[in-house]
């Protein structure tokens, strides 16, 4: 799930993953970076480190050079030496999150390194990677509670774990802050295969637009073929997974008097080209803005405490209702086909008593 500001904190994407757990199988937060270079906080798990260089796709040219072309689509990666530390914890923010089986760290590690990985405070071993200039997973299969990697030899770059269960939906949630799409270029073709492989993605969310929208604008042209492009680009890094792009939020903009709040008026035209961006590249396309309308609109989740103040941002309790209107859309089809796929089964054995 690919985002800006508007999901940051696992905002929406964390609702939406508990509810297709529930429905679907699956357990765990799935990826959490390693190291960030600013403060913040995800409820829906704990995260403390000391000891690495962060950099952001935000801010490409704060990277050492030879770094730069190694960003994931994550939108973060640190570099560390001897001592570099992270522990990540679960929380009981949901009933999926705890009850882990498995954990991937995925890392470079170039010119070899020592890394030691604890496990739940008590069992810890340490791991020789040799050099490599390949993406390096460290897959840990055990009931997980909490996991620490330490850099004890040599330096890696490392950009996570995915912090998983049993089989069934994982929902990674990559938000960058004001990013209107464009950072994906930043990012390495190289690198986000190399993640395809080891992680499997099916479905790739774009949700983008906030940053871009702008009062009384009604042609967003180039915009819609930038989001073409970035469409191909997720494409070229993620072969096998569909592409879902997620329209507009609804906005509302303070008024000419500073007093009160309208509608930013360019919300549906901006849906509408970035819903021709999706249909031109054979995508889905799903329309928040109408969601949200449909639910009241941006002044009725400021009322019902569902958004800040802004008019921009929803939180947590906006991010559930959202969460419940697009899980709804995932099931329906799913619901149909699984209905397709049950009639033709009773036709097929109808048939094949009548032969009999």
């Amino acid at each position: 799930f690919l985002g800006d500001s508007f999901v940051e904190g696992d905002i929406l994407t964390s609702d939406l993953r508990a509810e297709l757990q529930q429905i679907f199988g699956g357990r765990g937060v799935g990826f959490v970076a390693c190291d960030i270079p600013f403060a913040t906080v995800r409820r829906t798990v704990r995260r403390t480190s000391s000891g690495w260089s962060a950099y952001s796709v935000m801010k490409p040219k704060a990277a050492p050079e030879e770094l730069r072309d190694k960003f994931f689509v994550s939108g973060y990666m640190a570099r560390g030496s001897v001592g570099a530390t992270t522990r990540w914890e679960v929380t009981d923010a949901f009933e999926t999150l705890d009850s882990l089986s498995r954990a991937r760290v995925l890392l470079f590690s170039d010119k070899g390194s020592s890394v030691e990985v604890a496990l739940n405070d008590s069992l810890s071993y340490v791991v020789e990677l040799e050099a490599d200039n390949r993406l390096r997973e460290i897959y840990v299969e055990a009931p997980i509670d909490e996991l620490t990697v330490k850099v004890v030899g040599g330096e890696v770059l490392c950009y996570g774990v995915s912090l998983e269960g049993d089989k069934g939906v994982m929902i990674d949630n990559f938000s960058v802050r004001s990013n209107n799409g464009h950072a994906i270029f930043g990012t390495g073709a190289h690198i986000n295969r190399q993640m395809d492989e080891l992680l499997g993605y099916d479905l790739v969310v774009l949700q983008y637009g906030l940053n871009i929208m702008q009062a009384e604008r009604r042609n967003y042209s180039k915009y819609r073929d930038q989001l073409r492009d970035m469409i191909a680009y997720a494409e070229r890094c993620f072969p096998q997974a569909a592409i879902l792009v997620l329209g507009v939020s609804d906005r509302w903009v303070k008024d000419a008097e500073g007093e009160g709040y309208k509608p930013i008026g360019t919300v549906d035209a901006l849906a509408e080209y970035q819903r021709a961006a999706a249909d031109s590249c054979g995508a889905a396309f799903w329309n928040t803005a109408e969601a949200m309308a449909e639910l009241g609109g941006m002044p009725m989740f400021v009322e019902r405490g569902w958004a800040a103040n802004d008019y921009t941002h929803i939180n947590f309790r906006g991010g559930r209702a959202v969460a419940e209107a697009l899980a709804a859309a995932i099931r329906m089809p799913v619901y149909e086909l699984l209905a397709e796929r049950e009639e033709a089964a009773r036709l097929e054995a109808e048939r094949k008593a009548r032969e009999a």
